[in-house]
């Protein structure tokens, strides 16, 4: 029974590996289907050494396993990396990648497995002798030391792995990543590959609900199969149909929204720039979604513009500020006005709150709006209230951030600070202020000025032209390493003095550099009610 059980250890030990790598491979995001491939490779590349080794039967056991493993490992690594490099760095399809590369894996193994055999034919040599080097000295078959070194080592991979992946920050950064929610692209541009690809789909990732972003491939095959199509969109949880790729077919009776309205209720017909499908594809998606897809045209070029959209930054907290008087307004609170259909704070959230983690966004409100505020969420983006936090605000702007600062987790080490005035504001304005955050202690959006400026005495009187070189007008977000905002604060207090924005505080009580990061897109302050009405303008081009 022992020597049973022994041997489906060993046998078994080869799907711990490839499970261990797989699961790596997914919760950062990718479907590595050539997994297997990349297995044989390094098998057949650690085989090889031996067998070269085997020649000189006295070298020291250490020295061949060393070597044996050094050999398969870099093999399997050079598959990975040409994986890797067509995937990420160019785009190319996950699936159709990864089967290929399991494909040449397996027939390269079988190729170098079959020189091998010969090799050991010629030479009168075992290539396999070395195997004894991988059992545990005065090992015998009926017990648990005979499986071996390669057994134990995939068994502590496991357990280390398991420990990273959900203890540490790397192994959160890389969850926080791939698993908020996962992004596939597929080739499928007819209904039986459709179908293929939603039932694998389904197999693979079963719990999860299935987001399918479709682009028609010519309108005569859309008109072809019309029905066909709208069937099997149908299994999806939710749709987003693109315009036609419409090759060199102008147009048909059938068209992307007569597909959107066959599918259902749950498809949606979606146009425009790729940036402006990728922020409606991406509003609707939730926590562990599946986002596909799926088309043969240009439908990759939303890929890059949606996967920015939703990749979380683990270590990253997010403060809204919403406590404004909104006395410069006119009339009531500037922030429950609607632009394009929804109040202006609930814009910001849109775009701001996919790239933080739930829990770790704060929003700071007067306390006799509170209420409305969480009316207004409930209403408008009730997902929200399950993602941050309200908090009540103070006297004063500085006030208001310290009390949310307050109420955010403890391993945050990176806080963005962001008006609830500022609708128009973009998640790649948000990621660009992080990175240089991280090199710089602090970065801040803004722009440079185009306008000349003026200086002027008490009367309104110019008394010199300003050189607008090196002037720049600063916007928010305002992104700190917490500590230093936090240092800052506290001299603050003690000091006092009013500080209108965030960065002054940096610039006046810490050390750290302040980042200024161009933002060319219109990120306009709702300040008068005019503004409203250029907020709207600018939301209509995008």
């Amino acid at each position: 029974m022992v020597n049973i059980v022994v041997s489906a250890i060993i046998w078994g030990v080869s799907y711990l590996f490839g499970c261990v790598g797989e699961i790596i491979s997914e919760k950062a995001g990718h479907l590595n289907l050539g997994i297997p491939g990349i297995m044989c490779v390094g098998a057949a590349g650690g085989c090889l050494a031996l067998q070269l080794m085997s020649v000189n039967a006295a070298l020291p056991g250490v020295l061949v396993v060393l070597i044996a493993l050094l050999a398969s490992f870099f093999c399997a690594a050079m598959m990975g990396l040409i994986y890797s490099f067509l995937t990420v760095s160019l785009h190319a399809n996950q699936n159709v990648t990864g089967l290929a590369l399991t494909t040449f894996g397996v027939g390269t193994m079988k190729f170098i497995m079959s020189k091998i055999t010969v090799m050991a034919a010629e030479t009168e040599t075992r290539y396999l002798y070395a195997i004894k080097y991988f059992r545990f000295p005065f090992a015998d078959s009926t017990t648990f030391k005979y499986c071996g070194i390669m057994v134990f080592l995939a068994i502590a991979i496991a357990i280390v792995t398991s420990y990273v992946l959900n203890r540490t920050r790397v192994g959160l950064h890389l969850r926080a990543v791939g698993e908020k929610q996962l992004l596939i692209e597929d080739y499928a541009h007819h209904p039986t590959e459709l179908a293929a690809s939603l039932k694998t789909m389904r197999e693979l990732y079963p719990g999860r609900r299935l987001v399918v972003i479709f682009q028609p491939h010519r309108y005569a095959r859309l008109k072809q199969y019309f029905h066909e199509f709208a069937r099997e969109l149908a299994k999806a949880d939710e749709v987003f149909v693109t315009p036609v790729f419409a090759a060199w077919t102008q147009s048909d009776t059938l068209d992307s929204p007569d597909l959107a309205r066959a599918v259902g209720d749950r498809a949606h017909f979606i146009c425009g720039t790729w940036e402006s499908m990728a922020e409606q594809v991406s509003a609707s998606l939730k926590e562990n979604d599946l986002a596909a897809v799926i088309g043969a045209g240009d439908i990759k070029e939303i890929i890059a513009p949606l996967r920015r959209r939703i990749i979380r930054i683990p270590d990253l907290g997010l403060v809204i500020a919403a406590g404004g008087s909104s006395t410069r307004f006119g009339h009531g609170n500037k922030l429950f006005c609607k632009l394009n259909g929804y109040p202006v704070f609930i814009h910001c959230l849109q775009r701001l709150l996919p790239a933080v983690r739930p829990g770790y966004a704060v929003m700071s409100v007067p306390e006799v709006w509170r209420e409305e505020f969480a009316e207004q969420l409930a209403e408008y983006f009730p997902e929200a209230l399950s993602h941050m936090k309200l908090v009540n605000g103070g006297k004063t702007r500085t006030e208001s951030v310290k009390n949310a600062l307050a109420a955010l987790p403890e391993d945050v080490r990176i806080v963005a600070v962001h008006d609830a005035a500022r609708p128009l504001i973009t998640a790649e304005a948000l990621i660009a202020c992080v990175g240089e955050c991280r090199k710089y202690g602090g970065a801040v959006s803004a722009h440079r000025v185009s306008d000349t400026v003026k200086e002027t005495d008490e009367n309104g009187i110019v008394t010199r032209t300003v050189p607008r070189e090196g002037l720049w007008a600063v916007q928010t977000p305002q992104v700190f390493q917490l500590d230093l905002l936090l240092k800052a604060y506290e001299e603050a207090e003690k000091q006092g003095g009013l500080f209108t924005d965030d960065a002054s505080l940096i610039e006046n009580f810490t050390s750290a550099r302040v980042k200024l990061v161009e933002n060319r897109v219109p990120n306009i302050k709702i300040t008068y009610p005019e503004d409203l009405l250029f907020a709207e303008a600018c939301r209509k081009q995008r």
